[in-house]
């Protein structure tokens, strides 16, 4: 079940336990892989079909391990929740990045695209609604429900999108939104417990998700890439690791005073065409 190595070297998460959701590639990858060189135990966790590269990135990172887990699942996030606190002792850092951008059976038409709820199969909304806000809320309630018990303190760290305001991507911004809003709800709550709920809104960033999306509007992938950059105050894209920065500063003691607070790391799209 687990993959554990040599410790990794200190730094701003020195003595910290992070757990990360969808740590096996993109945003979650970049995320374990730089709390991994500032000192942190980290616990990666994502589906079953991604164990290879999983345990291969704990591998790769040192004081680290990978377990199997669909953050729909209730009972499945409860057991990699239990694992990290065997392993490592207690979890006390949370990013939450595992999401989807649609049902993996929707065809990628301009529905897919523009995500026109009329057009949209009830079962392909339940699924992103289930692993973009069902996942995160499953995540963030069994990590905060171990803090309490332990009696320490901690931070959590949720994958909202700028698509959380702007409404152009159906159950995808809808889901965002939620992640949005279940943040502040869980600051509120946590805050008193000593544990911070802060959200980011990524733009776009160039991941295995994202490079999916230029078929939905039939042109070829620079082409794609090059309408978004024009349209970016920054003129270019943003890469999984300036996001794993921005979860780093929330999940560190640089930011102590933050809490209820959401950092758009987009090139400058929230203020521009984002939605503000």
């Amino acid at each position: 079940m687990f993959l554990v190595n040599a410790p990794s070297t200190a730094g701003r998460m020195t003595g910290r336990r992070a757990l990360i959701t969808g740590g096996s590639s993109g945003i979650g990858a970049a995320t374990a892989r730089r709390f991994a060189a500032e000192g942190a135990s980290v616990l990666i966790v994502d589906l079953e079909r991604a164990r290879e590269a999983g345990e291969a990135l704990a591998a790769e990172l040192g004081r680290a391990a990978f377990v199997a887990a669909d953050v729909r699942d209730e009972e499945q996030v409860e057991a990699a929740l239990s694992a990290g606190v065997e392993r490592f002792g207690g979890i006390d850092a949370v990013v939450a990045s595992a999401g989807v951008g649609r049902h993996p059976e929707q065809p990628p038409s301009r529905h897919e695209w523009r995500g026109e709820l009329l057009a949209l199969p009830l079962e392909h909304w339940q699924f992103v609604l289930d692993v973009n806000l069902t996942g995160v809320f499953l995540t963030a309630r069994a990590a905060a429900r171990r803090m309490i018990d332990a009696g320490r303190p901690g931070t959590i760290v949720t994958l909202a999108s700028v698509a959380a305001k702007r409404p152009t991507k159906g159950a995808y911004s809808v889901s965002k939104a939620g992640v949005w809003m279940l943040t502040r709800c869980l600051a509120e709550e946590l805050g008193p417990h000593g544990i911070r709920v802060n959200a980011l809104g990524p733009g776009i960033i160039r991941t295995p998700m994202t490079e999916a999306s230029p078929t939905a509007r039939g042109v070829g992938i620079e082409q794609y890439w090059t309408r978004q950059i024009e349209a970016l105050p920054l003129k270019r894209l943003g890469t999984p690791e300036e996001v794993a920065e921005a979860a780093l500063f929330l999940s560190s003691e640089e930011s102590s005073y933050f809490t209820g607070a959401i950092l758009h790391p987009d090139g400058g799209m929230a203020s521009t065409i984002g939605g503000g």
